[in-house]
């Protein structure tokens, strides 16, 4: 478990940079080169690869806090069960080979 805090600590100061970058960056008025670099297409492609693996690190992260909270009879709001299958279905269908 310390090496998966460890892990956590290490990548949140780096996702908390780029959040920033997207914040602090101006869309307005922008080309898709200035948004996406040179290979707008490429960049784009990019763009929601990182979102993907965003969307799956939240679902993970709920199941573990949950999961944590049960076994340690934290209180903790849960995940309504509806979602929870969503987010299950997402995680499988992004991990499928294309």
């Amino acid at each position: 478990m310390q090496e998966l805090l460890k892990a956590m600590e290490t990548v949140r100061p780096e996702l908390e940079r780029i959040e920033k970058q997207i914040l602090g960056s101006a869309v307005e008025g922008k080309s898709a080169t200035e948004l996406l670099g040179t290979n707008p297409q490429v960049g784009f492609s990019q763009l929601v690869e990182f979102k993907a693996v965003l969307d799956r690190m939240r679902a993970v992260t709920w199941v573990y806090m949950e999961a944590a909270a049960r076994s340690g009879k934290f209180q903790t709001q849960a995940i309504p069960e509806p979602l929870q299958q969503f987010l299950r279905e997402q995680a499988i269908k992004s991990r499928q080979p294309r």
